[in-house]
């Protein structure tokens, strides 16, 4: 990739460009939870490994329900309208997981931010071909792909150095600041 190329995406294409950044917000703060959520879940909740496992799941698990639904509401409704929607049901999710005070209310949480999280990446993938002409769909959807893998591969390691310092809570706070980062870009600029 060269300079003049991402200089014309970023000026043809603002959208494109926010909607990656919203991305990028969404995959850090999945990674950023990923290495604690089963620590937090056994060390808060004293839950069997079954159990742990069950609560890293289900945000996968309820995903497989929302997402035909939510290509639906896209048709009817706009890729706009799913995109913010999405976001706001996953930072809601986020945000009452990272204030769990039992089991169950983490499992519940987490099945909320799953659908949350599908109704989103199911918009950015109709967006994305939408507004990509055929010379440029391959070039965007790489852009969404490296958006996510620069999110869950630093996610991580942010994530379980803010775990180990800060308390096993703050890498879910960052989640939720990132996600209503990305809202704020999504809203504002897609």
């Amino acid at each position: 990739m060269n300079l003049r190329y991402l200089r014309e995406t970023i000026s043809d294409h603002r959208g494109v460009v926010f909607l990656c950044l919203a991305i990028c917000m969404n995959s850090w703060g999945m990674g950023a939870i990923s290495p604690i959520l089963p620590l937090f879940t056994d060390q808060e909740f004293g839950v069997n490994r079954t159990q742990v496992g069950l609560a890293v799941g289900l945000h996968g698990m309820s995903r497989l329900f929302i997402a035909v639904p939510a290509g639906y509401m896209t048709q009817r409704r706009g890729c706009r309208f799913i995109l913010n929607l999405g976001t706001a049901v996953n930072l809601l999710g986020a945000a009452m997981v990272a204030l769990s005070f039992n089991y169950y209310w983490l499992l519940g949480w987490r099945a909320i931010s799953g659908l949350g999280s599908a109704m989103f990446t199911t918009g950015v993938s109709i967006y994305l071909r939408e507004v990509a002409t055929p010379e440029s769909r391959a070039r965007f959807l790489s852009l969404q792909e490296l958006s996510i893998l620069v999110g869950v591969t630093f996610g991580p390691y942010i994530g379980g150095i803010m775990g180990e310092h800060l308390g096993l809570r703050f890498p879910l706070y960052l989640q939720v600041l990132l996600i209503l980062a990305s809202l704020g870009l999504l809203y504002k600029f897609v």
